[in-house]
C-alpha cells in the first residue's frame, strides 16, 4: 500500500529495485516532504504532510506517473479530479514538486524559494567584522556591508532565482537627499521600502551608473554568504 501511495507500481519492483522508468511523482512527493517538514513550525508538520498526502491520495494515477513524464496534459487531467480548494493547493504544489526534482530547492506556495536560516552573529562582533569587510573592496564585501547598514534581505540587494536585484534607478533623491526606494514588487509586503542613505552608505556605491544596472555586481547571496563565512 505504501508503495501505491508513492506512486511505485508493485509489479515494477524486483528483488527492491525501482522501476526503470525512473523517480515516480509519488517518490518525489515524499523527499520533498522530509526536506519541507524542516521549515515548518512542529506544531504544524502533521497537519501539513496529511494536507500533501490528503490532497495527492485522490490521484493515485497521477502520483505513478514517472515525474520527468508529466506534461500539461496530465497535470490538467488531475488537477481536473480534485475539487475546487484541493485544485487551488495542487496547482502550486506540483509546480513545486518538480521543481524540487529538478533543482532540489524546496519552493514556497508563492513561489520563492525556501529560506536556509543561518545562526546570527553577535551584535558585538559586528563592527569589527565591518572593518573587515572594507579591507577586502570586492563588491561581494560591498554588498554585505551595504546589508548591514540598510538592514535589508540579500535577495533585495543582490537578488534570487525568482527576484531581480537592486538598481541604480532605486536610488533617488527626495527633497534633495539620497534614498534606496525599493519597488513594492521587490518587497515581501508588496508595499515601496524607502530607505535613507547616510554618507557611508553613498560611499559604498560608488560613481552613478546606468538605471538598469545593478547596485552591486555580487553574483548573489550565496557570494555574500561565502564571504561571511570566510571573515
Amino acid at each position: 500500500r505504501l508503495s501505491v501511495f508513492n506512486g511505485v507500481d508493485p509489479r515494477g519492483t524486483v528483488a527492491g529495485l525501482a522501476s526503470p522508468m525512473g523517480a515516480t511523482f509519488g517518490e518525489w512527493l515524499a523527499k520533498y516532504l522530509d526536506k519541507k517538514e524542516t521549515n515548518w513550525a512542529p506544531s504544524n508538520r502533521a497537519r501539513e504532510r496529511r494536507d500533501h498526502e490528503r490532497t495527492f491520495g485522490q490521484i493515485p494515477q497521477f502520483t505513478a506517473l514517472p515525474i520527468k513524464r508529466i506534461d500539461p496534459a496530465a497535470k490538467s487531467d488531475a488537477l481536473d479530479k480534485l475539487g475546487s480548494s484541493a485544485r487551488r493547493k495542487a496547482t502550486s504544489w506540483i509546480e513545486a514538486i518538480i521543481e524540487f526534482s529538478e533543482s532540489g530547492v524546496a519552493i514556497q506556495r508563492n513561489g520563492m524559494e525556501e529560506v536556509e536560516h543561518h545562526a546570527s552573529m553577535p551584535y558585538a562582533q559586528v563592527p569589527a567584522f565591518y572593518a573587515n569587510l572594507g579591507k577586502l573592496k570586492t563588491d561581494d564585501a560591498h554588498a554585505l556591508q551595504w546589508l548591514i547598514l540598510t538592514g535589508a534581505r540579500s535577495d533585495e540587494v543582490v537578488g534570487a532565482k525568482h527576484k531581480v536585484p537592486a538598481t541604480w534607478g532605486e536610488i533617488v533623491l527626495v527633497d534633495g537627499l539620497p534614498v534606496w526606494a525599493i519597488d513594492g514588487s521587490r518587497m515581501k509586503a508588496r508595499k515601496v521600502h524607502r530607505v535613507p542613505l547616510t554618507p557611508q552608505m553613498v560611499a559604498l556605491l560608488g560613481p552613478r551608473r546606468a538605471d538598469g544596472a545593478s547596485l552591486f555586481k555580487a553574483a548573489n547571496g550565496r557570494g555574500m554568504l561565502s564571504t561571511l563565512k570566510a571573515n
